[in-house]
């Protein structure tokens, strides 16, 4: 009876898995919840004489600490730490496989590059505790802005990016729109001193283009540039 080896340590293996080691002959992991704790099940098949898989050994190893340690190593590596935002690296990790899907799906993407203005004046004029508060809410207003699922990054100082599905309704003149809808909501009630602006530059990424990440950031840096001198005017 397969299912009699099910149990290790109080923990029910799913039927799914046993039937999947059964069918194939091969061993299989899965991680599982259980009572607050995060544990690895192995299943390795024991096969008779003729190949038939008669009995299971099952394994079950907490690796609860071990995924804590992990989501902290991926936080310091891929998050930046002030905005909670992804930084650079974590940016550049996931915009080549963004791009990569939407090439072959033929979907357009949209890519925002954006520098927060004025804020070396506001570390030399009101101190660099003023300066990370800033940041912070810049960093609000776009979380705002951008569905969880689009990519959006802190790549240095004062600079942010976003990538961003051109689905239905989503234009250059949607997200401009709606960016500055919501810094005018964040800066309603404070003086000019606090208000927050946003240059942008956007580019679209049509799904023939083949250039790199790093090709795309310097046009849409340089569409960010011309918004800024503009505003400038």
């Amino acid at each position: 009876n397969l299912y009699g080896f099910l149990s290790v340590e109080g923990a029910w293996l799913r039927k799914t898995f046993v039937d999947q080691v059964v069918a194939t002959g091969c061993p299989v992991r899965f991680e599982e919840e259980r009572s607050g704790s995060l544990i690895e099940n192995s299943v390795f098949p024991i096969k008779d004489e003729t190949g038939m898989v008669r009995r299971l050994a099952v394994f079950g190893r907490d690796i609860t600490e071990q995924k804590r340690l992990e989501s902290h190593l991926h936080r310091l590596t891929f998050m930046d730490e002030l905005t909670r935002l992804d930084n650079r690296r974590g940016f550049f990790s996931c915009a080549e496989q963004k791009l990569s899907a939407a090439w072959e799906r033929k979907e357009v993407l949209f890519l925002l590059f954006m520098d927060l203005d004025g804020l070396k004046d506001i570390n030399d004029n009101q101190g660099h505790q003023e300066g990370d508060s800033t940041l912070v809410r810049t960093a609000g207003i776009l979380r705002s802005c951008f569905q969880e699922s689009d990519l959006v990054a802190r790549l240095s100082g004062d600079e942010f990016v976003a990538l961003v599905p051109a689905s239905e309704g989503v234009t250059e003149s949607f997200l401009r729109e709606r960016l500055q809808r919501q810094i005018d909501t964040v800066n309603a009630g404070r003086g000019a001193a606090a208000a927050i602006s946003i240059s942008v530059g956007i580019l679209q990424v049509d799904p023939d283009c083949r250039d790199p990440i790093d090709a795309l950031l310097n046009q849409a840096d340089a569409l960010m540039y011309a918004h800024k001198s503009h505003k400038r005017r």
